[in-house]
């Protein structure tokens, strides 16, 4: 039996199954009253959504915050709001906010679709419009956040007063993460950790666990691509920063180097020789 050279574990590691490294939203910037501060900035060039100030923003001291206010709706963007299924049932609140759109975000086929049903009839009552984001599983979460952007826009160009109101049962979770990726779709550099922050400086209750982080940043990498593939030369392609031939099979082949320049200084190895 041919003998084997002894080898050594060159690093720390552990037999667990790999998963995906932690994403961490750090605190946004705040000022001496400890109320966030933000700089934002909208994509859009003309339309409704590049007229509105966003540095009028309501924004508290997180000092301030109650866990009363866990029921109530808060303002996330000038016409944008974000609460939970209570705050629906609230209707001077609609009112005096000047609300024209509820939009649910909820399970199909549940017993929480049905109340919040109950919930979206408000709008028949008031005289408001109504909308109801249904999935059948977390993952179908993400497909939601396109049908949002465009439902919340198409809103907004409808009628000059455009106010929205997007919830959930709890109004800390899912509806939280619609909300968080339609400041992506509409916002300048806002990516899927700034959009977080802002969301949770505004609603300080809200849950973004691992899941729906992991759904944020796929998003906005989405997002980004959608943006690259957009800017397009005067030729009709899409711009390409690495050009790469293909053979006669399909396959890439790298005659740029870029491969060795990537991986070509690594010097770490899992196990190395004993001494």
């Amino acid at each position: 039996m041919a003998s084997q050279a002894a080898t050594l574990r060159g690093d720390e590691y552990c037999a667990r199954l790999p998963t995906p490294p932690r994403i961490v939203v750090p605190p946004p910037t705040a000022n001496i009253s400890l109320a966030p501060e933000f700089n934002l900035h909208p994509i859009a060039k003309s339309g409704p959504l590049s007229a509105i100030n966003y540095d009028n923003m309501t924004t508290g001291s997180l000092l301030d915050w109650s866990y009363e206010r866990r029921r109530q709706a808060q303002q996330i963007l000038p016409f944008l709001y974000l609460g939970p299924m209570s705050a629906v049932k609230d209707r001077d609140f609609l009112r005096t906010e000047g609300i024209t759109l509820l939009m649910a975000v909820r399970q199909r086929h549940s017993f929480e679709s049905k109340i919040m049903q109950a919930a979206l009839n408000v709008a028949d009552e008031i005289n408001i419009q109504k909308q109801a984001l249904d999935m059948s599983s977390a993952h179908q979460l993400v497909s939601s956040f396109t049908r949002a952007s465009v439902a919340i826009n198409e809103h907004m160009n409808s009628r000059p007063d455009a106010k929205v109101l997007v919830f959930c049962e709890s109004g800390n979770e899912r509806s939280a993460a619609v909300v968080a990726a339609y400041l992506m779709d509409i916002l300048a550099d806002v990516d899927h950790i700034k959009a977080m922050q802002i969301v949770q400086a505004q609603r300080f209750c809200v849950n973004f666990d691992d899941n729906v982080k992991r759904l944020l940043q796929g998003y906005w990498d989405l997002l980004q691509a959608r943006r690259t593939t957009a800017t397009v030369d005067t030729g009709g392609r899409a711009k390409r920063h690495l050009e790469r031939e293909m053979d006669s099979d399909g396959m890439d082949i790298d005659e740029t180097g870029d491969d060795t320049e990537r991986f070509g200084s690594r010097t770490f190895a899992p196990f190395v020789d004993a001494a």
